[in-house]
């Protein structure tokens, strides 16, 4: 897309801020919010330092498609009372981020030792989560979040949008003071495993 001088930037999720307008114009997968560049979408910033320009790098290859087995960096876009959705963003380890996302249930009979009456107890709309691929059906990829390394791994406020903080076993917001009870990851808030 761009030419010249190219810098990768690390990986970013919607809405973090990348620069000011006056450093840089957002390309593909980029916004302008009252002077701030934000992304709209999950990948790798590439900043293009001669055309003052910043985009997505495009990443999906045909060799980097998830299998069963593999570990995933998803956010859930859909959840009722048996079933969570998720755009799965990226295998865990690998470079690719997939533009589009594939798609990843979560069913609550695969949620061992947690007793929950409905997954929206442990997901909520727009969590990041980090799953693991138990099979591929009807080209829907089956996850799992059993385990203590697999959960939640960010969580916003519902009211103010601000990231909750981790606090014993819930998730508090620290502008609006509410508890929120997840199926927390042990690497919550720590996008370096992605």
């Amino acid at each position: 897309m761009g030419s010249g001088v190219l810098k990768r930037g690390e990986l970013v999720v919607p809405g973090d801020k990348v620069a000011v307008i006056e450093e840089f114009e957002p390309k593909y997968g980029f916004y302008e919010d009252l002077g701030v560049v934000r992304a709209s979408i999950v990948g790798y910033p590439i900043f293009d330092m001669d055309k003052r320009i910043v985009y997505i790098e495009k990443t999906l290859s045909k060799n980097s498609i998830p299998r069963p087995g593999d570990d995933v960096y998803c956010i859930a876009y859909e959840v009722s009372d048996k079933i969570a959705f998720a755009h799965i963003i990226k295998v865990i380890g690998r470079p690719k981020v997939f533009q589009p996302p594939f798609t990843g249930v979560i069913h609550i009979s695969r949620l061992k030792k947690a007793k929950v009456n409905s997954i929206r107890e442990i997901v909520k709309l727009g969590d990041h989560l980090y799953a693991s691929i138990i099979s591929r059906r009807n080209n829907v990829y089956h996850l799992t979040i059993s385990g203590p390394e697999f959960g939640v791994i960010l969580a916003r406020c519902p009211y103010c949008g601000l990231l909750l903080e981790k606090k014993d076993q819930n998730l508090v917001c620290s502008k609006c003071n509410i508890v929120e009870q997840r199926k927390i990851s042990k690497y919550y808030g720590n996008f370096k495993i992605v």
